[in-house]
């Protein structure tokens, strides 16, 4: 009986307090709350600023010469950090590889792909110092052979006009005029081999846009356009090409004179004729002659110059003006495309 009595007991006080807890909870609504916590304060500290971009990194990478250089060889060029030199008195370095060029053109090769190391230096502005480029200054055999005279060359990148993909740039080697060169970045260079052939002794022929270096008699800038009509089977019959020319930029405007214009593109068609035969009959010399109106720069009319073709080669024209100051010298170099943009007078 007692123990019945304690569980009995237990029991109770186990009802009663499930009871109290129950009630508190009921109550809970009504009873004062704590006050919410406040919030911490705001940092103090100011946001860190957004980074500065870097600035434009130097074009890395390959890239190609469109058309053959004015030395005879295709080029290419390679690029890396280490071709930019940070300070001006440093150099940096590149490689430069060509190759003759095969049946197809730069993107086939006669003979080997051959490569020569170029020294890297910074183009400055004499007035203030601003980075005008990069001056490339490498060596290449002359007309392509490995085993005959070198010749120095350079090739300047311009900074400004150039970007990753498309390198503009000027061919600033000694005694050229400046013109100017475009360089495309590829993901390879190896060009097939796809050889010219070799063929008895001929005539040559040159085809294309021929740009007189400098000025014509320092009268107007000139370019020649000659083609299969140029040269009639024949050799007793004339042939024809176009011409244009137009007065070049001011020096003072920080563009080539001939790369720029200051006034009007004029067009005109000129006679091809051969002007001297060697023994077996083949044309040494051709005779181009055409006439510039009474107001083109320089007052210039007849002009006559002779191409002289032992001297000559597809891509470089060696030239004599045969009227008005006779006996100067022409050089024509073969360009693929001009189109000399207007340059304001300063």
């Amino acid at each position: 009986m007692r123990g019945r009595s304690v569980l009995e007991i237990g029991v109770a006080i186990a009802a009663a307090l499930s009871a109290g807890v129950l009630a508190v909870m009921l109550a809970s609504p009504w009873l004062p709350q704590a006050a919410d916590a406040p919030l911490p304060p705001p940092s103090a500290s100011s946001p860190a600023p957004s980074p500065t971009p870097a600035e434009d990194q130097p074009p890395i990478g390959l890239y190609l010469l469109r058309g053959p250089f004015s030395f005879g060889p295709c080029l290419g060029l390679e690029l890396t950090a280490e071709s930019y030199p940070v300070a001006e008195a440093a150099e940096g370095t590149a490689t430069v590889l060509w190759w003759q060029r095969g049946m197809t053109g730069c993107d086939a090769r006669t003979g080997e792909v051959q490569q020569v190391t170029a020294s890297v230096a910074r183009d400055l502005a004499e007035d203030d110092g601003h980075l005008i480029g990069y001056a490339i200054d490498f060596i290449l055999p002359l007309d392509g052979d490995p085993e005959g005279q070198s010749v120095p060359a350079q090739i300047t990148i311009l900074a400004a006009q150039s970007t990753s993909d498309l390198l503009q740039a000027l061919e600033t080697s000694a005694g050229s005029s400046g013109f100017g060169l475009v360089l495309d970045r590829v993901p390879a260079i190896n060009p097939v081999l796809n050889p010219l052939p070799s063929t008895a002794p001929t005539a040559l022929e040159p085809m294309g846009l021929y740009l007189l270096e400098g000025r014509l008699q320092q009268g107007p800038c000139l370019v020649l356009e000659l083609g299969a009509q140029s040269y009639p089977n024949d050799p007793n019959l004339e042939g024809a090409a176009n011409v244009r020319w137009w007065d070049g930029a001011a020096p003072s405007a920080g563009v080539p004179e001939c790369l720029g214009r200051s006034g009007d593109i004029h067009e005109g068609v000129a006679t091809v004729r051969v002007a001297q035969q060697d023994e077996g009959g083949i044309p040494v010399a051709y005779g181009v002659s055409f006439t510039l109106p009474p107001n083109a720069p320089g007052g210039v009319q007849e002009v006559g110059i002779v191409v002289l073709l032992d001297a000559s080669t597809p891509d470089r024209l060696e030239a004599r003006v045969v009227s008005g100051e006779a006996g100067s010298d022409l050089v024509f170099d073969r360009v693929d495309s001009i189109d000399p943009p207007l340059v304001p007078v300063p």
